[in-house]
């Protein structure tokens, strides 16, 4: 095969518009070639500084992340053959001009890819709600810069799309709130320096200053804390029945009511959490489990980055199943999904832009041969029902 005629199987293979036949015939070459892993980062890089417009956001370390996700975790699957085809998805978004990867398992060769869908839904974007003490609301997405609120003596000041707190107050303990709905999320800074990022549909509730022997604030949804850390006043967070502690730390807590538990994932510096009945102190890298019953388990050697990333405005799957990645995707562009017939149990590697329309994004997952039609705010999963389980909508 030559080197144009292997670059335009791979080209079209990306955009999602090789046939069956073509798909058959690279991977056929490639399980040949003795070099394939060198063929393979090529086509690779090829297709990357081919891009019309790439973005110089997606920085370097990236594509040196996934290329040694495909080498170190998945060298089998251009290796040899198995009753079920593998197959590898390098999907770049031409139209969005930000590059992602799809690592697709257990893709069948002759999969039929959708139609890209015609409606077309935004991603979310900055903006939160602030509730003040005397139970008055601010729509921050639309609050000037500057002084928003007065509370006593405490100004409340938004910037760069964020807000702080300045001034003391030595009165009555007033608390605020700020929420997120679905396609929003926000940072600020509490009284005490420590800094937090909401996710969509997330909320936080403090005071507006910190008294007595401990800092307690309450957390629903996601939210990541960069603790100010105080030997004499620790910091707690309380969701549900949980309560993590910090030990000079940065954690993410991952508490939406509609997933299988609630996790609480270590940074840095050590955390302690516990429920009413286990206690457990992590260390970086750890993260403990709390399931309905209320049984609290450690995992260890969790991927930092993949946890983290919606704060750095990613998606990043490593071992995800689709309904793990539409769950977020619901919330980030709020949409209701829908789930037609079974839906394969493959896992996905995928790292890409927040910032993408949806439509860009279903690009990416359609090349698995999960097929999508949008109307509204409602995402119909039309995957083939080979294999998998009926799933109830988001």
């Amino acid at each position: 095969m030559t080197e144009e005629r292997l670059y335009t199987l791979f080209a079209r293979y990306h955009k999602g518009e090789a046939t069956p036949e073509e798909i058959a015939a690279l991977q056929e070459y490639l399980q040949q070639v003795p070099d394939r892993e060198a063929q393979l980062r090529g086509l690779l890089q090829r297709a990357w500084e081919e891009q019309d417009q790439p973005d110089s956001a997606f920085i370097n370390y990236r594509k040196e992340e996934m290329w040694q996700h495909i080498v170190r975790k998945e060298p089998a699957a251009f290796a040899r053959r198995r009753r079920m085809r593998y197959a590898v998805a390098a999907v770049f978004l031409l139209a969005a001009a930000i590059p992602a990867y799809l690592w697709l398992r257990t893709a069948p060769v002759a999969t039929v890819v959708s139609a890209v869908p015609k409606d077309d839904v935004q991603p979310g974007h900055s903006g939160a709600v602030l509730r003040l003490s005397d139970g008055r609301t601010i729509v921050l997405d639309s609050a000037a810069d500057g002084m928003v609120a007065r509370q006593g003596d405490i100004d409340v000041v938004k910037k760069d799309g964020r807000i702080s707190y300045s001034g003391t107050t030595t009165g009555d303990l007033l608390y605020n709130d700020v929420m997120t709905d679905r396609g929003r999320q926000w940072q600020l800074t509490l009284p005490d320096g420590t800094r937090v990022w909401l996710n969509a549909a997330s909320s936080i509730r403090y005071p507006l200053a910190f008294t007595g022997n401990e800092r307690l604030v309450e957390m629903s949804g996601e939210v990541f804390f960069d603790v100010a850390h105080n030997n004499k006043q620790p910091f707690r967070v309380k969701t549900g029945s949980l309560v993590i502690e910090d030990i000079g730390t940065a954690f993410n807590i991952n508490a939406y009511t509609d997933e299988r538990s609630v996790n609480t994932t270590l940074v840095e510096g050590k955390a302690k959490v516990y429920n009413n009945n286990k206690t457990v102190v992590l260390q970086p890298g750890q993260q403990a489990r709390a399931t309905g019953n209320e049984l609290l388990t450690v995992n260890n050697g969790v991927n930092l980055e993949e946890t983290t990333a919606w704060k750095d405005g990613m998606f990043h799957y490593e071992h995800a199943d689709i309904q793990t990645i539409l769950r977020q995707f619901a919330r980030w562009y709020d949409i209701t999904v829908h789930y037609e017939g079974a839906v394969p149990d493959d896992k996905y590697f995928m790292i890409m832009n927040r910032n993408n329309k949806l439509s860009s994004a279903l690009k990416v997952l359609k090349a698995a041969g999960i097929g999508f039609r949008i109307e509204d705010q409602h995402l119909y999963v039309t995957a083939p029902a080979e294999k998998g389980q009926p799933v109830r909508s988001n």
